[in-house]
């Protein structure tokens, strides 16, 4: 039946059936089987990842690694994957363009010795005397403010072995599902986002796109902002992708995913470009938002001339030191208290 999308705006857990969700027991999507199909989804997967000419690719929840590598290898892409652990068979898988970027080293972390989530590091030389840092997540999912705790600790792990892991003052990009919305909604107080945002991070969409996550089961939808593009260090936005209109979404009685969009994440694409400590122009965080829907992270170092390059420098350090974090526990604490 035809379901009225929520309001423009709007976003939480919406239920078509009264009672308690049962995430474990109801993993069926409102669309048709054949839209989720594999041999179906990755054609249109691969056109959505590499119609933007990407040069680094961030993927969470993927099981079928072999697949996407010997798709992207031949056009030029290298790639690493970390598996879940525990009985999990899907893990988070980054692709970088070898003629932009060299790997000079991979780190894979796993976020909490109870839990089967996994984040992986990778520094990425971009000349000489410049590398950066690569981080990919995939955090714990659970519409409940225990889990929106438990995300919390896993980050503030990752954290510790992003400070290990980065030399001198690298800058760090994390691309991730964070399962964590910017907002509080259904009594789910959001902590996660804050407590990266009081590290020093930056979302390279400024204000944020309406969602990234809008999914149809059977009793019930979610739409929400899971996902994130985050910059820490001399690092300015030049450009980011729009999500598509929510009233293209909304008239769809499937929601996400459907027969045209084979995920119910919509993928975030920017132009990142590093800059000199020198340069003094304007941030891109409120970054020119022209570009139709498009695939992952992309990534920039030469000076452009594009006209949508309005940012300025961060001033923050993009060292991530104890004490930053401590501060951010600090202030969450605070705010619970």
């Amino acid at each position: 039946s035809m379901r009225p999308p929520p309001p423009v705006g709007s976003f939480g857990l919406f239920k078509y059936i009264p009672g308690e969700i049962k995430w474990r027991n109801l993993r069926r999507f409102l669309c048709d089987k054949k839209f989720l199909v594999w041999r179906r989804r990755l054609p249109l997967l691969l056109h959505e990842i590499t119609r933007v000419d990407p040069d680094v690719i961030c993927l969470q929840e993927v099981d079928r690694y072999e697949e996407l590598y010997a798709y992207l290898h031949i056009r030029g892409f290298e790639g690493s994957f970390v598996k879940k652990s525990h009985r999990a068979k899907d893990g988070c898988a980054v692709f970088w363009k070898t003629s932009k970027l060299t790997n000079t080293a991979i780190e894979y972390v796993t976020l909490h010795a109870e839990n089967v989530h996994v984040a992986m590091m990778l520094r990425m030389k971009v000349s000489a005397r410049r590398s950066v840092i690569i981080v990919n997540t995939h955090l714990k999912a659970g519409l409940d403010q225990s889990y929106e705790d438990f995300r919390v600790e896993q980050l503030k792990c990752l954290l510790e072995k992003v400070k290990d892991f980065q030399q001198d003052s690298e800058d760090v990009i994390l691309c991730g599902d964070l399962n964590s919305h910017v907002e509080t909604y259904d009594n789910i107080k959001p902590i996660v986002y804050s407590f990266l945002k009081h590290c020093g991070f930056k979302n390279a969409y400024g204000r944020e796109p309406g969602y990234t996550h809008w999914g149809a089961w059977t009793d019930c939808e979610v739409k929400t902002i899971f996902d994130y593009i985050l910059y820490l260090g001399r690092i300015k936005v030049l450009r980011v992708l729009q999500v598509p209109p929510e009233a293209i979404v909304g008239s769809c009685p499937d929601r996400l995913p459907n027969q045209q969009y084979p995920s119910d994440h919509i993928s975030l694409v920017a132009d990142l470009q590093l800059v000199d400590d020198g340069d003094n122009s304007k941030d891109g965080s409120e970054a020119d938002r022209t570009r139709k829907n498009g695939a992952a992270v992309r990534g920039s170092k030469s000076s452009s001339s594009s006209s949508s390059s309005s940012s300025q420098t961060p001033i923050h350090s993009p060292i991530i030191s104890l004490s930053s974090i401590a501060h951010s526990i600090r202030y969450l604490l605070e705010r619970q208290g």
